[in-house]
């Protein structure tokens, strides 16, 4: 049974990639034939290699990533700017709504309050007039 001598064992590093010495099976030297040096060089080139490309593909993705957060914050922004803009187009109209209705408040309370006036003086002609 394979099961009865398996031992768990940890072949991959924080990242996820395998570890230099269970890509080369030297945790499993008494298992195996040792490896040629020659066999050991391949190894590290190859892993040499891989690690290199995760590396390139790592500085890929971000330029790309960056690329595209800053699209988006910029198109985000640019919404932002024109709803202020849009908001402060219409807190200007009701701004302008309100002067007006309370202009023409103040009018209309200034002709009445002139017509009372004009009123009562002409009361005040006739009421002279009759008493001479």
């Amino acid at each position: 049974m394979l099961t009865k001598y398996f031992q768990p064992h940890d072949s991959f590093d924080s990242d996820g990639r395998l570890k230099l010495e269970a890509y080369e099976a030297a945790d499993q030297s008494d298992k195996i034939a040792p490896a040629s040096p020659e066999d050991k060089a391949l190894r590290r080139a190859r892993l040499q290699r891989q690690e290199s490309i995760d590396r390139i593909s790592k500085d890929i993705l971000s330029e790309v990533l960056e690329a595209e957060v800053n699209s988006v914050v910029d198109h985000l922004c640019r919404d932002f700017i024109t709803e202020l803009e849009d908001r402060e187009k219409a807190a200007e109209e009701i701004t302008e709504e309100i002067f007006i209705e309370t202009v023409e408040e103040q009018i209309t309370e200034v002709a009445s309050d002139a017509r009372k006036e004009a009123m009562n003086m002409e009361l005040a002609d006739r009421l002279k007039a009759e008493a001479r």
